[in-house]
């Protein structure tokens, strides 16, 4: 019996490779956006903290150190925002070319397993076209002894 050999099978293999670099560009991208997403989380609770703790009063110098600090976390949340705004293009044809990618795998994939089926099929006819011949010399050979034994 014959095995299956795809004809474009290094193409989708190719493809697979591509379509895992643009999944591991798309991870990356993405990674950024999450570890600022993860900063300004920080920031957040830092400042849910500061806010949180016992009232109690301050000078004049630990006030302002106080605000300085909130400002300054405020700042830096904003400013991670606005990172996370510019990566944002950067996602979106990241994610478009790991779709482009992910299509074109999977329409090789189609491919191979429509050829699969047209193997499968032709196995299944040329196994059934020898199991009938074989029947039909199995009955030609009965006949035969039973004319010779007549």
């Amino acid at each position: 019996m014959a095995t299956f050999k795809f004809r474009l099978e290094k193409v989708l293999t190719q493809r697979l490779r591509i379509e895992d670099e643009r999944k591991n560009d798309l991870a990356r991208v993405q990674s950024r956006i999450n570890r600022e997403l993860a900063r300004i989380d920080d920031l957040a609770a830092w400042r849910k903290r500061a806010k949180s703790t016992e009232a109690r009063v301050l000078d004049e110098r630990a006030t302002g150190e106080v605000i300085l600090l909130m400002t300054s976390s405020c700042d830096r949340a904003a400013a991670a925002r606005r990172r996370i705004k510019s990566i944002e293009p950067e996602l979106a044809r990241a994610l478009a070319a790991y779709a482009r990618a992910r299509e074109k795998r999977l329409a090789i994939e189609k491919l191979r397993e429509r050829d699969l089926t047209e193997f499968r099929n032709r196995e299944r006819l040329t196994e059934e076209r020898i199991l009938s011949e074989l029947a039909e010399q199995e009955h030609i050979r009965k006949m035969m002894e039973e004319e010779a034994n007549a």
